[in-house]
């Protein structure tokens, strides 16, 4: 089944033995890349989650849906200079 959203996003996902908690690994690729998307843009955005083997995960992929599902956030991230700039957008799109 494919990762690809759609509108440049991917949401891959992976149980990992020896992962203590759900961490996200956020790549932005200047160029996309092209996945199997249904729309074809190129990806270039991706939102990588890993789990513990055991996490359902759901509301931090349904969050992650969110965000990603919103074209001002794609355009704010994808303007992000650096990893910092990055964290602090996803910071102000986080809800608590």
């Amino acid at each position: 089944m494919t990762t690809c959203l759609g509108r440049g996003a991917a949401l891959p996902r992976a149980q990992v033995a020896g992962v203590d908690r759900p961490e996200i690994i956020v790549g932005v690729l200047s160029r996309g890349i092209k996945g199997p998307s249904f729309d074809r843009r190129p990806v270039s955005i991706i939102f990588l989650h890993v789990f513990p083997p055991a996490a359902d995960g759901a509301k931090i992929l349904s969050q992650s849906l969110r965000l990603l599902g919103d074209e001002n956030f794609r355009g704010e991230v994808l303007r992000a200079a650096t990893p910092s700039d990055l964290i602090r957008v996803v910071g102000r799109w986080e809800q608590p």
